[in-house]
């Protein structure tokens, strides 16, 4: 990269003083000829050269970088994917990269770090273009949190490993333009959403984000450095999950995302900000606000009222409704303080059904229990367990 730079950006200017160059000319006259990325990458070489030599660093204007929008797979069509690329020549390629993987890390991934043993793959090197444009491969990755060991974590995966014969040497053989056509190829055949190496990746990201699981996990498997990148590029929720998904569960996967942050920090309270960087010691502070805020106590309330799902249907609770969603939890817990004393309520998964452990106090006259394809009522207070698949 640097390289490349240094010998195709701002040719003109490269040979003179830095302080006899109009830096915002320069700016203008390289635009002219490449796109605002590059021009911003470029700069961003320029500045830290002058800043390391002593020399003033100005101001300049840059043009913005538009929001590139990668096509990425919905969750419901993975699966099809996965079915699509069964016995290609690039399903290993094409599986790796919805792991996560970049299509570098791909090219680079050795077979003495893959352990069907136990189930994971460990990415430390990458397969990139040096500055005579051939391919090598590096022994250090992108940056740090780009070495990392992930679970295999598609069972297709494990097992097209398991049948290659020649276990040495590089893992994936094929080329890159061979993996971006069997990729396309693919989704063409079974009618689904195109997408291209980067966009497996951002297919990753999109289906953990479905799942549940919080941006610390997706940025470890992931092997993302930056916060804001994560949240702005690659958690992208599938259109599907936006159009189709009750708001309870929307809440639910808001909540992971935002205050599943602060636990990533063992935080104990709820901080002033939910829209934080990746931070570190020396700007908590100015990042965060206060450590202990009531604006952004709200799943104090919401976790009861839509994930378990108790909420009046009259003033003063004499009649209640309970409406568990748990999503993807295994179980769900709330303690609800009312007039007549507490409401304690427990919904727990039991295979493919639901139970509900539920204590009402006395003065709560009516409840009515509300599964997905059914409804249960209860008069008065006590104790119960009831269970989704009961009959009405």
């Amino acid at each position: 990269g640097y390289l490349q730079i240094r010998n195709n950006r701002f040719k003109v200017y490269m040979t003179k003083s830095p302080g006899s160059i109009n830096y915002q000319g320069m700016i203008n006259a390289e635009f002219k000829s490449v796109s605002a990325k590059t021009l911003k990458n470029a700069w961003g070489l320029v500045k830290s050269a002058l800043s390391d030599a002593g020399c003033t660093v100005p101001t300049v204007r840059l043009p913005q970088v538009p929001d590139k929008e990668i096509p990425f797979l919905q969750p419901e069509e993975i699966p099809v994917f996965c079915e699509a690329v069964s016995g290609d020549i690039a399903e290993i390629a094409l599986l790796l990269e919805l792991h996560g993987m970049r299509r570098s890390e791909v090219k680079g991934l050795d077979w003495k770090d893959v352990n069907l043993k136990q189930g994971t793959i460990r990415i430390h090197s990458s397969r990139v273009q040096n500055k005579d444009g051939d391919f090598v491969t590096k022994d250090t990755n992108k940056n740090r949190s780009s070495s990392r060991t992930i679970p295999i974590m598609i069972p297709q995966l494990r097992e097209a490993l398991e049948k290659v014969e020649n276990k040495s040497g590089p893992v994936v053989t094929i080329s890159e333009n061979a993996m971006l056509t069997h990729a396309k190829w693919a989704c063409e055949r079974m009618e689904i959403t195109v997408v291209g190496n980067h966009g497996l990746r951002h297919s990753f990201a999109s289906l953990g984000y479905h799942l549940g699981l919080s941006v610390r996990q997706l940025m470890e498997l992931g092997g993302w450095a930056d916060y804001n990148t994560m949240q702005k590029i690659y958690i992208r929720l599938a259109q599907s999950a936006k159009d189709s998904a009750p708001e309870q569960i929307k809440a639910l996967r808001d909540i992971r995302s935002a205050w599943g942050k602060m636990l990533d920090y063992d935080s104990r309270t709820c901080w002033e900000r939910l829209d934080v960087p990746e931070m570190n010691a020396t700007h908590y502070y100015d990042a965060i606000g206060s450590f202990c805020h009531g604006w952004t106590s709200g799943p104090a309330w919401q976790l009861p009222a839509w994930v378990v799902g108790v909420k009046p249907l009259e003033d003063g609770f004499r009649s209640v409704e309970i409406a568990p969603n748990l999503d993807t939890l295994d179980y769900a817990e709330a303690t609800v303080p009312t007039p007549h004393g507490e409401i304690t309520a427990r919904v727990e998964r039991d295979i493919a059904d639901f139970k509900l452990y539920l204590d009402l106090p006395q003065g709560i006259e009516h409840c009515t229990v509300k599964w997905a394809d059914r409804t249960q009522t209860i008069l008065g207070g006590g104790k119960y367990v009831l269970s989704s698949a009961d009959t009405v």
